[in-house]
């Protein structure tokens, strides 16, 4: 994936994930609808998952960002 060290372009896949993966980790901001839609993947995506540290850190993740959504403020990376 571009980004990643590939070339595969994100925009080809229709997941409402991607804004996240597509997404520098330390500059720029997700809207308050991307992190309502990338807050409900995260969910479904370890739905599955045991509960151990990393899906505990997943949802408290996507709790945060649903908490932006709601209060209608982006979620800001630095």
């Amino acid at each position: 994936m571009v980004g990643f060290g590939g070339n595969i372009p994100f925009h080809i896949y229709q997941d409402d994930i991607v804004p996240l993966l597509d997404h520098s980790d330390c500059e720029g901001e997700l809207t308050p609808e991307e992190c309502k839609q990338v807050a409900s993947r995260l969910r479904e995506l370890v739905s599955s998952w045991k509960d151990d540290y990393d899906k505990l850190r997943v949802l408290d993740f996507a709790d945060g960002m649903e908490l932006a959504a709601n209060q209608g403020e982006p979620l800001e990376f630095r």
